[in-house]
């Protein structure tokens, strides 16, 4: 870890790179446990320094990595990431992004996301919530008209780009 974070410091030393399904992060937590991969973590990546690795953790991993991270790291649960958003954008887009969740399954999940939740890109995907929810093996057309009906001005957006 020490030499991924020399090396790759906006990777978080490739803590939440997958392989065979599992983060490096998971597989550490299974193996070592959490307490002594979060100790371990803690040492080559100190609370304090603003790298977002809350955000990236709710980015990426499960939610029980994430609470970890939460744990160790509570300052950065108030902060904004290198794009600007703040840990429930975070973890809004990275929800619809996996595509598991649908108006039908979930309505409370689109009915409780916030103005800023539903009006910023996702930018790994470049995308608003509203595509982002088209698009894929869901495409939901509920939560589209949901979360364009909560931000219609997402549409002027998408037609300035234009």
């Amino acid at each position: 870890l020490k030499a991924g974070m020399r090396h790759f410091p906006t990777h978080h030393g490739f803590l939440f790179r997958k392989y065979k399904g599992k983060t490096a992060c998971e597989a550490a937590f299974d193996n070592l446990g959490e307490t002594e991969a979060m100790s371990i973590i803690r040492r080559c990546i100190p609370p304090g320094d603003c790298h977002s690795i809350v955000h990236r953790a709710a980015d990426i991993s499960t939610a029980v990595v994430m609470n970890e991270f939460v744990k160790y790291y509570p300052d950065e649960f108030y902060t904004r990431d290198a794009n600007g958003r703040t840990l429930s954008q975070v973890q809004f887009h990275a929800e619809l992004r996996r595509g598991k969740k649908t108006f039908h399954h979930d309505a409370a999940f689109f009915m409780g996301a916030t103005d800023d939740e539903v009006e910023k890109k996702d930018p790994m995907l470049g995308l608003y919530p509203c595509m982002v929810a088209a698009s894929g093996n869901t495409s939901d057309l509920y939560a589209v008209y949901t979360l364009l009906r909560r931000s219609p001005k997402v549409i002027f957006q998408l037609e300035s780009m234009e």
